[in-house]
């Protein structure tokens, strides 16, 4: 829940066919500093929401609707894998992160990620 303009602790999004996260049709703004929008719904994303589920008729789905915006999502992801990632470097274990090239060591932990890790994930 948002209060008073504060981050969100925890955020439910759903991906559309059309490629929009959260109701933020491509191309959405990455540069909205706001935390929510009022945002309108194109053609795809009302007829996935039928298709879904969700509604019986097309003339039932709203054509606008309130979303957080993508800044906001970020934000709630990134702060959500940071979290996880505390809870695990305080464990015995060393969290499976990529490092930043211009991070103190990063060559040699992701290299130690690139061994542990390239056959199990295809993209490496």
């Amino acid at each position: 829940m948002l209060r008073n303009g504060s981050e969100p602790d925890l955020v439910c999004l759903g991906i559309g066919v059309n490629g929009h996260i959260a109701f933020n049709d491509p191309p959405a703004d990455f540069s909205d500093p706001a935390l929510v929008q009022v945002v309108t719904l194109d053609h795809a994303s009302r007829v996935q929401q039928v298709d879904d589920g969700c509604f019986n008729a097309l003339d039932e789905v709203p054509t606008q609707a309130v979303t957080l915006t993508n800044l906001t999502n970020a934000y709630a992801l990134n702060a959500t894998m940071l979290r996880a990632v505390e809870l695990v470097a305080d464990s015995v274990m060393e969290p499976p992160l990529w490092r930043s090239g211009c991070a103190p060591g990063c060559d040699e932990a992701n290299g130690r990620f690139l061994a542990r890790f390239r056959d199990r994930v295809r993209k490496l």
